[in-house]
């Protein structure tokens, strides 16, 4: 299956592969791959049962619920209570998923979105109930093994290779689809071998850096393309946060949506945001949140900005939904592109917006602030 594609033939098909194993006695520990269980699991535990040595468990739960949208303790409360999903272990008992159990994490979250009841979500993934997902909205992990082979080179400094393996795994994709289902699950492959300590943090820098640079190449030619845009979106993350990809990812989301993003970088004060809204007059404000020290702080002083909508999004924002909201920011899980674009399509019915003017600075609705 190509890098990217969700399994069309139904809801069960990951599921297909669970079996519910009971033993009289034993504990699962031992290496997640295979996944085949090598010594006896938990009286009742549920195990993957997949030989596909591509489709192995290699993502942390922190890394699912950065592509899925569905925070940590959400995913932990399903495992619990529904059965769903079902992790395998390291030795250290560190819970890993493998692709197909993140895809049909992502279909139960879209249909629980859609407003369809958690329990009756995951029923109809263990019937495997057909539901045509709707393009764009799953996570985009392959089958195949082209993004971590893709990582392979890069932390060999083979870039030659590494640019085929990234021509290869593009062939075909428009700049949505190579940003959403190459770049974006490549930048998280690399950060999974960092923190596994299958990979040094040099090499990890360096699949990072390429890859970061593909993303800039593809928004230089989204801003080519956007000759008229809408109006402008300020896009950054905040002081103490260096990444950089999350901005990026959000700059190209407004420019395929024809707004004019523009980018402040990383490692931005919240003083200086409100700045440059008194100066460009931007119809919103768009940040990644990666880090989680001080957010609440952050939140804080985001509610304080006048003059423009903000809207946050990031790894950081999936666990903490409820005080963002309850701060007046609006909140926008993954993936970026699609998800960005409805936001702003929102924007152009709101006075003033359109035109890259605002509307008289006034304290934001919800945030409880005067």
């Amino acid at each position: 299956m190509p890098v990217g594609e969700a399994p069309t033939q139904g809801w069960g098909d990951g599921l297909r592969l669970i079996a519910t194993l009971r033993w009289s006695a034993g504990i699962a520990r031992g290496s997640p791959r295979p996944c085949i269980p090598t010594t006896l699991p938990k009286l009742g535990r549920r195990v993957i049962v997949s030989t596909d040595p591509s489709d192995q468990p290699r993502y942390s739960i922190a890394a699912v619920s950065k592509l899925t949208g569905v925070s940590c303790h959400t995913l932990r409360v399903w495992e619990r209570r529904y059965g769903f999903p079902v992790p395998c272990r390291t030795p250290s008992g560190h819970r890993r998923y493998p692709p197909r159990q993140v895809l049909l994490i992502a279909e139960v979250t879209q249909r629980t979105r859609d407003g369809v009841g958690v329990a009756q979500a995951i029923a109809e993934a263990r019937r495997g109930s057909p539901v045509a997902p709707e393009p764009g909205r799953l996570p985009a992990l392959g089958h195949d093994d082209t993004i971590p082979r893709l990582i392979d080179a890069l932390v060999r400094a083979e870039l030659e290779a590494a640019e085929a393996r990234f021509g290869r795994a593009c062939a075909g994709l428009g700049p949505a689809e190579v940003a959403t289902r190459v770049i974006g699950p490549a930048i998280t492959e690399a950060g999974e071998r960092l923190f596994c300590g299958s990979c040094s943090l040099c090499q990890e820098r360096l699949a990072v850096m390429f890859l970061l640079r593909k993303l800039s190449a593809l928004l230089d030619e989204a801003q080519r393309a956007n000759v008229r845009p809408v109006g402008r979106v300020l896009s950054l993350s905040l002081q103490g946060d260096r990444h950089e990809g999350g901005s990026l990812m959000l700059c190209l989301a407004a420019e395929l949506a024809g707004w004019r993003a523009v980018s402040l970088g990383a490692d931005l004060p919240t003083r200086e945001i409100q700045h440059a809204i008194d100066a460009w007059s931007p119809a919103a404000v768009g940040i990644s949140l990666t880090l989680s020290r001080n957010i609440r702080k952050r939140f804080d002083e985001l509610a304080r900005l006048r003059g423009a909508p903000v809207f946050v999004g990031g790894r950081s924002v999936v666990n903490y939904q409820g005080l963002a909201r309850r701060c007046g920011l609006e909140v926008i899980l993954g993936p970026a592109i699609p998800n960005v674009a409805r936001f702003l399509d929102r924007l152009r019915d709101r006075p003033g917006e359109g035109d890259g003017t605002r509307a008289p600075s006034s304290p934001r609705a919800g945030s409880g602030r005067e």
